[in-house]
């Protein structure tokens, strides 16, 4: 009887299932094949492994396994535990039914053996012990998480500005302040409030102040603006129950209130317009003190000649903020156009350019979408591997081969490096994006900022200023732009660009891109901002 059963091997532990008790398909593999030699069992091909979940119908590779069984390729299955292969009714009848039909003569697992001819009611509890397993914990997690809500505390990760208290079984318990970014958001929010400062301003200053991710990279401009959209900083959180979104009251501590928010709010929408000081100065709050990098402050100087004529003359001084003695020299304000204007004069490209420059990014993003698409499943590959090694480090704890201090320390660096494979898995899908309206933005304002810069008022110089350089200073009386690298590259393709179309003006009837494409396409130049991660 033994010689004519055919075996096929099935392992399953899905992604989702976080009960460390569970063997991965490795070790199930392992201890199956211990058994197969120790029994000498007849397998049918390699070992089938499933990674979706046994509560939802429709695993591709249980059906698989199905169909080897009807096809009379296989007549039994060797399994660790009954559960992994059902955890719902409708493929537990699929098994129960070719076991009562004899399509399935055995299946074995490590503690017992189901032949289609007895053990059918002991199986019969076992997969309903396991579906109602899944139904308790399915209701035991929804009450969990909505006896959190109650209390106040919210069941998913927290905002920038604040941290979740875990207990030492891995559970979250309570919300705390991040000692490290919650003073630098709050004062982003007393900026905003302040109406002196555009979002594009705060975000710039809050990255001088030292805010980063929690991988310590530098906060993405996109997901900083939505931070200043969301209810839990003024002690709400929102969440889904029952499948709508609810704003619920937290017991976390607030950054600002419910009236400053929604003062917030109106001034992102434009309903309110930043505030005009009496002496508006246009270079406040952007330039540092190249001495002692205190901010340097604007004052007025006033002149009224014999004649009635009033004259005025702005400069800027060091405030003295971190030194009372410093003696940096004021600066006026004329210098500070002047110089502005010379680098974007250097900066200036034409339109015909512009529209070249992004034809020929979006071409690149197309030819990149296989690479992007094997980063992914990359960086997939790299978390399971991750999440493996907890498991077996478990595994480890258990069998005393190392102490429990040796495995928190470890687990902690396991968990910072999943947490940061989940974020890098996130950030590379909206990568291209992004970095497709960052090159935009950054050509927009070579081709038009100085025209604009020369015509415009005060918000227009100081958005050139602040777009330029992260950290503009002032030192010997003479203001230092220290370029982004972005600018600092297309500053050298933007001459051969004007030098090119100075040569091509006068001939009619030219291909001007391409022309771009013959010229400038195998440019080391141009190779350095196709590069740069902007």
């Amino acid at each position: 009887m033994e010689k004519q059963l055919r075996y096929v091997v099935y392992c399953r532990k899905s992604t989702d299932e976080k009960n460390k008790q569970l063997l991965s398909i490795e070790s199930q593999r392992a201890e199956l094949q211990k058994l197969i030699l120790r029994e000498g069992l007849t397998v049918v091909g390699e070992p089938l492994e499933e990674r979706h979940t046994a509560k939802k119908v429709g695993r591709p590779v249980f059906k698989q396994m199905l169909n080897m069984i009807d096809q009379g390729e296989a007549n039994g299955i060797i399994v660790w535990k009954t559960d992994r292969l059902s955890r719902n009714s409708i493929d537990t009848a699929a098994i129960l039914s070719r076991l009562e039909s004899g399509a399935i003569q055995r299946i074995q697992t490590l503690e017992r053996t189901y032949n289609y001819n007895e053990n059918v009611i002991l199986l019969y509890v076992e997969f309903g012990m396991a579906d109602q397993y899944k139904r308790d914990l399915s209701s035991s997690v929804k009450v969990g998480m909505n006896t959190k809500i109650r209390l106040g505390w919210c069941p998913g990760r927290v905002p920038v500005g604040y941290l979740n208290l875990r207990t030492s079984d891995d559970t979250i318990s309570t919300v705390v302040k991040d000692p490290e970014r919650f003073t630098i958001l709050k004062k982003c929010w007393q900026r905003l409030l302040e109406r002196r400062y555009s979002l594009q301003q705060v975000y710039e200053m809050a990255i001088e102040d030292g805010l980063t991710n929690r991988n310590g990279g530098k906060y993405c401009r996109s997901n900083f603006y939505k931070l200043f959209q969301n209810p839990f900083y003024y002690g709400y959180f929102q969440y889904m129950i029952d499948g709508n979104p609810k704003l619920n009251k937290g017991q976390h501590e607030p950054m600002i209130t419910k009236e400053e928010f929604d003062q917030a709010q109106a001034i992102l929408s434009g309903d309110q317009k930043p505030r005009k000081h009496s002496h508006d100065f246009t270079y406040r709050g952007v330039f540092r003190c190249g001495r002692c990098g205190s901010l340097m402050s604007g004052y007025r100087k006033t002149k009224k000649q014999n004649n009635g004529n009033v004259h005025s003359w702005t400069y800027y001084i060091c405030a003295r903020g971190k030194d009372r003695h410093c003696h940096e020299p004021q600066l006026g304000e004329g210098m500070i156009d002047a110089e502005i204007a010379r680098i974007l004069g250097e900066l200036e490209i034409p339109p015909q350019f512009h529209q070249w420059a992004m034809d020929t990014l979006r071409d690149d993003v197309q030819r990149s979408e296989d690479y992007t698409i094997e980063l992914l499943q990359s960086r997939q590959r790299a978390l399971e591997i991750s999440k493996a090694k907890s498991e077996k480090l478990l595994d480890l704890l258990l069998g005393q081969a190392i102490n429990q201090e040796a495995y928190d320390r470890k687990q902690a660096e396991l968990r910072k490096e999943q947490e940061r494979l989940s974020d890098l898995m996130v950030t590379a899908e909206k990568k291209i994006e992004d970095y497709l309206k960052e090159a935009d933005k950054v050509f927009s304002f070579a081709e038009l900022a100085k025209g604009r810069f020369m015509t415009g008022d005060s918000e227009e110089k100081r958005y050139a200023a602040f777009m330029l350089s992260l950290n503009p200073l002032v030192i010997g009386r003479k203001p230092l732009f220290t370029l982004f690298p972005v600018f600092e590259a297309l500053k050298k393709i933007a001459l051969l660009v004007r030098e090119l179309s100075h040569v091509l003006e006068p001939v009619k009837g030219v291909d001007i891109a391409m022309t771009y494409t013959d010229k400038l396409g195998e440019n080391p130049e141009w190779w350095a901002i196709q590069d740069l991660n902007l």
